[in-house]
């Protein structure tokens, strides 16, 4: 297959309790469980998981005060969170909200000839839509989970979703998106 799964930012400052940058704490929940279906569906490979990371540089001074400082490089808070099951050790990092601003993530979707990616993480508004539109422009084929990804608010993710649909990304539930597999595996 010639899918991949991008995990975007299911970081500790995100959604652990004592959050920096919290996302809406109802749909952090139901988002990881979400993610996990799909992680732990992946075991047939018939598509890749990858695992992204905001990791802040300190120098990013200004831009870090409006995240509340999180996600520094090298604190805890850019860890990936504990109940997210984690199932190899193919992770990019990012200091931006595109994940392809990573060249070395860009060099290895092409090496693999990765081009549809699936888009699930936080935030709906801000790193998911930043990598969804940039690898649209790119020429890949998105896909979003709509239950698999959150944001800081529910009009915020709900707005995010149709900004993403309009750009010309597939919007779905993750049990569409399983079942797809399904039919094709028959």
């Amino acid at each position: 297959m010639n899918t991949a799964v991008l995990v975007i930012d299911v970081q500790n400052d995100f959604l652990a309790n004592n959050a920096r940058m919290p996302v809406a704490k109802h749909q952090g929940i139901s988002m990881l469980q979400q993610i996990n279906r799909v992680i732990d569906y992946s075991h047939s490979n018939q598509f890749l998981i990858i695992y992204i990371r905001n990791e802040f540089e300190r120098v990013q001074w200004i831009s870090n005060l409006f995240r509340n400082n999180a996600a520094i490089k090298g604190s805890s808070g850019t860890k990936l969170d504990d109940r997210l099951h984690v199932i190899n050790d193919v992770y990019f990092t990012k200091k931006v909200g595109s994940a392809l601003t990573n060249p070395l993530l860009l060099e290895y979707l092409t090496k693999n000839k990765l081009r549809r990616l699936v888009i699930v993480g936080l935030f709906a508004e801000g790193c998911v839509s930043a990598t969804a539109k940039h690898a649209l422009k790119s020429g890949f084929e998105v896909t979003v989970l709509s239950d698999a990804v959150a944001g800081a608010s529910d009009f915020k993710r709900d707005k995010a979703l149709v900004n993403l649909k309009r750009w010309g990304a597939r919007i779905v539930a993750s049990q569409e998106f399983l079942d797809s597999f399904s039919h094709v595996s028959r």
